[in-house]
């Protein structure tokens, strides 16, 4: 039963923990980031 809350809670977080590393990734590399909103 306890397995069950742990993936409906890393479901809920896994977009949070997404858009947080891909906010790091963004700032961290410049290239990254033109080569994303280039498109």
């Amino acid at each position: 039963m306890r397995i069950l809350v742990w993936v409906a809670i890393a479901g809920w977080l896994s977009p949070v923990i997404l858009a947080v590393a891909f906010a790091i990734a963004v700032r961290i590399s410049p290239r990254l980031r033109a080569k994303i909103f280039h498109k």
